[in-house]
């Protein structure tokens, strides 16, 4: 799953054209709570949130600048499903 959202993570941060170094966040450090996790993307102007749920992982991204720009994911094993857009 950490695969899965670094590989996310950093498609967002290509797409902002954001040039600082990103740290990725591991998956396994959620699945020890039930906290949710948030973290900015330079130059995005928004950034991610995660929460493990049963088992899988639930992302979602928006940026503040561009209007529809919220997704949902869910990751499961290596599996990312997008399960909702723009609702930002």
């Amino acid at each position: 799953m950490s695969a899965a959202l670094a590989e996310l993570v950093a498609a967002a941060a290509r797409q902002a054209e954001c040039v600082a170094p990103i740290r990725h966040l591991d998956a396994a450090c959620l699945a020890e709570t039930d906290a949710n996790a948030w973290f900015p993307i330079p130059g995005m102007y928004g950034g991610f949130s995660a929460q493990m749920f049963h088992g899988r992982l639930h992302v979602e991204s928006w940026s503040r600048v561009v209007g529809g720009s919220g997704r949902a994911y869910v990751i499961s094993g290596d599996r990312t499903t997008l399960v909702d857009e723009g609702f930002v």
